[in-house]
């Protein structure tokens, strides 16, 4: 025991004698009380769910059990709210029991504010594990749609006949793209960006707007077109100029990109499918690329289906249409009428 703690009482709570000692540490006189920190009192705070009576009632005393001849005062009740002690150095103590009370109060709401992250963590890790089943759900839906396509094509070419001719009109449309891959890798958060990839040709798109229909061009004088792929904010990947093919076929067709940095297999199964590799550089973009991911990401590609309704309703309706009731955009849109999209394929 030290001349300090001989000269007092030893009323005080334990915490008071410890936080003391830290503070005179570094000091020859002990009169001189040293600067306090607020973790200085974190070592002997009790849980933050229970009372501060417990924990802070409790003197130091050195005495043994047998009270009759223990001379330590009752402690000082920190819960009491006048300045029942009173000893001379009672202006350090409640100094030191705000300082206390202050830092509990603090650590109070960082345990909050810490139970309140966790649970947003959990509700958001909840969120983006169904939002990640969910596209993987729609994302094998839509595969074996392009599958099915696949198939069928195959069985033609292995009848003997010929596969279809593709429609150069059909080829400027955008192909929602489709990968279970991009999604384990990819799918992050509560929101799974729109995937496609879009062909457009100047040229093209004016002779439709001038009323040019697939008739209008042949075989024998094949458009060159571009292309854009898009996999969220950060893609950087456009298609340059090649020649599309006249005939649906399984073949890959490789194309370069960005000019000729970039190299990517297409297969057009059809007017309406497709399916196109992607570099993962392209996938990841500025992004570390796990050492688990594929160097190419497979994708099934759907034509939009607006763009398909559109189509189906303009070879239906053309010849009923006044040409007084078209509008500006009826008349200068490269398919003709904008009809409105079914519910069941606003997804796509």
């Amino acid at each position: 025991m030290n001349n300090f703690e001989s000269s007092h009482s030893r009323s005080r709570p334990a915490w008071y004698y410890r936080v003391l000692r830290l503070s005179l540490q570094w000091h020859h006189d002990l009169d001189d009380y040293g600067d306090v920190k607020p973790g200085d009192f974190d070592e002997d705070i009790s849980e933050l769910g229970e009372s501060d009576k417990e924990d802070e009632s409790e003197a130091y005393c050195d005495c043994d059990s047998d009270a009759s001849e223990c001379d330590c005062e009752p402690p000082v009740d920190d819960h009491v709210s006048e300045r029942s002690y009173t000893e001379d150095d009672a202006d350090y103590y409640y100094e030191l029991k705000e300082m206390r009370k202050d830092r509990k109060r603090v650590l109070r709401d960082l345990k909050e504010q810490e139970a309140k992250i966790k649970e947003q963590e959990a509700t958001m890790k909840e969120l983006e594990a169904r939002v990640k089943q969910e596209e993987r759900k729609h994302s094998e839906g839509k595969i074996n749609e392009v599958r099915e396509a696949y198939k069928k094509l195959k069985q033609v070419i292995q009848n003997g006949d010929e596969p279809p001719i593709l429609d150069p009109l059909a080829m400027i449309s955008r192909f929602h793209l489709f990968s279970v891959e991009h999604v384990d890798y990819c799918c992050h958060g509560d929101i799974y960006p729109t995937r496609f990839v879009s062909f457009c040709h100047l040229s093209e798109l004016i002779q439709v707007a001038n009323g040019a229909t697939s008739k209008d061009s042949t075989d024998d004088n094949p458009k060159p077109l571009y292309g854009d792929v898009y996999l969220g904010a950060k893609t950087d990947c456009e298609i340059d100029r090649f020649f599309p093919p006249t005939k649906a076929g399984m073949e890959k067709i490789t194309v370069t990109a960005n000019e000729g940095k970039l190299k990517l297999d297409v297969r057009f199964l059809s007017n309406d499918y497709l399916i196109i590799s992607i570099p993962a550089t392209v996938v990841f973009g500025s992004k570390p690329i796990p050492p688990s991911a594929p160097k190419k990401f497979k994708f099934a590609g759907i034509r939009h289906k607006f763009a398909m309704s559109m189509r189906s309703w303009d070879n239906r309706h053309k010849r009923k249409r006044s040409a007084s009731s078209d509008s500006w955009s009826e008349r200068h849109h490269p398919s003709g009428y904008w009809p409105k999209v079914p519910v069941d394929e606003a997804r796509l």
